[in-house]
């Protein structure tokens, strides 16, 4: 008995030793296993924990349920599994990246993040949040090899990038009503369908490379939204009322029919451009208002704006067909006083490689940044290369409050 007194005394001092040498609240480096369960004895870790320069290739973050800080997991090239089966919350940073070997990262338990980004993990091959993840203000998730991402649950976030991840074929965003900054979609795989069933509200919105998308509730843009490179042969945003930037419909070949039945406003330019399939222009029965200017090329025929009282910049059109009637346009839109900027310019019968780009289009699917940029506004540039900073503060393109200057200086 007396031994076993003894023993189990032993037994508590090192306990007791154990966490007195591990301190719970100081941010810390982990390079390898021993380390990891070192922090075991911490259930609330107030710290930035950084897993790196381990040359391990399964790492289990066992016991800790909340961080306070960041977690980092970044520079372990032999990195093949990493598991956290307790933790359910970060205050701050969740980053994944550059782990060109890991094919499994387990997170069973986690349902709430300040911030996630997952980037540059070629064989993660799935990505699942089998808890929900419910609560994340900040996403980015970049050249990942998942095919599938599930457990996705956020209501309202501050910005949401998905890009470059080429094997992903579907995107559930169902539950997300609002984004208070950017969302964005580039460059995924080409079969990508896009489902944000319940998005309401977001400042500024672009969406490229898309099979399909799904955006039945959204009734508000305070910035730009961008629909550019898609796949797609309809597009339909009929709770759509008011956007204040521009609206871009760019490139999309495929597309033959849009349907924006409520939009009153455009707040910056309205570009169509270079939507090789779209002939007729007779989506938008109750615009009433563009307070840039209009920028139109295509193989466009045809036009219906029934209500359009008010293009406060000016007007170009360009399109390859010989039945588009400049002289009635011009008769109905400047000689009436609904085009106020001085830039008007109709062309018809064109051969295509004479079209100009329009705004936010550049021959050849970059970018057009040649037009003018309102003082202090960011060039953004998708698909450059390495991660892509979320910064809230970043256009997407150009806003336009009013593209007359713009539109004069596009034509010289």
């Amino acid at each position: 008995m007396a031994r076993l007194t003894i023993a189990a005394l032993a037994l508590l001092s090192l306990s007791v030793a154990t966490q007195a040498a591990v301190d719970c609240n100081k941010s810390t480096k982990g390079a390898n296993q021993a380390d990891l369960d070192a922090l075991k004895v911490c259930r609330v870790y107030n710290g930035t924990l950084t897993v790196s320069g381990s040359d391990g290739a399964n790492l289990i973050l066992d016991g800790i349920e909340e961080i306070g800080g960041n977690l980092i997991v970044m520079s372990n090239p032999g990195l093949v599994t990493f598991s956290a089966p307790q933790l359910t919350k970060v205050t701050g940073e969740i980053k994944i990246a550059n782990q060109t070997s890991l094919g499994k990262l387990q997170l069973p338990s986690l349902v709430e993040a300040k911030s996630l980004t997952l980037a540059v993990l070629p064989v993660l091959e799935n990505l699942d949040f089998p808890k929900g993840l419910k609560k994340v203000q900040e996403m980015n998730i970049q050249d990942i090899r998942a095919t599938s991402i599930t457990g996705f649950k956020a209501e309202a976030m501050d910005s949401f990038m998905l890009i470059s991840n080429n094997y992903l074929s579907q995107f559930d965003f169902s539950t997300v009503k609002s984004v208070s900054g950017t969302l964005e979609v580039a460059s995924n795989g080409v079969s990508l369908d896009f489902q944000a069933k319940k998005l309401a509200s977001v400042k500024r919105a672009a969406f490229h490379n898309l099979k399909s998308v799904s955006l039945p509730a959204l009734s508000k843009v305070d910035g730009d939204i961008i629909f550019k490179n898609n796949e797609f042969t309809s597009l339909a945003l009929d709770s759509l009322s008011s956007v204040n930037g521009t609206v871009q419909l760019v490139s999309n070949e495929k597309l033959k029919e849009v349907s924006f039945k409520k939009l009153a406003r455009i707040g910056g330019a309205f570009s169509v451009g270079n939507n090789t399939e779209l002939t007729t222009l007779d989506g938008f029965p109750m615009l009433e208002a563009v307070e840039g200017s209009m920028d139109l090329a295509g193989n466009i025929d045809t036009y219906f704006l029934p209500v359009l009282q008010d293009v406060r910049g000016g007007m170009r059109v360009q399109t390859t067909s010989s039945r588009f009637e400049c002289d009635e346009l011009e008769r109905k839109m400047k000689v009436t006083n609904i085009v106020k900027g001085n830039v008007w310019s109709c062309t018809s019968a064109m051969d295509p490689k004479q079209i100009s780009p329009t705004v936010g289009y550049e021959k050849g699917g970059s970018t057009n940044n040649n037009l003018d940029v309102p003082p202090g506004s960011n060039k953004y540039q998708p698909g450059t290369g390495g991660i892509i900073e979320m910064n809230q503060g970043a256009n997407l393109v150009p806003t336009w409050p009013m593209l007359a200057l713009g539109m004069i200086a596009l034509l010289i």
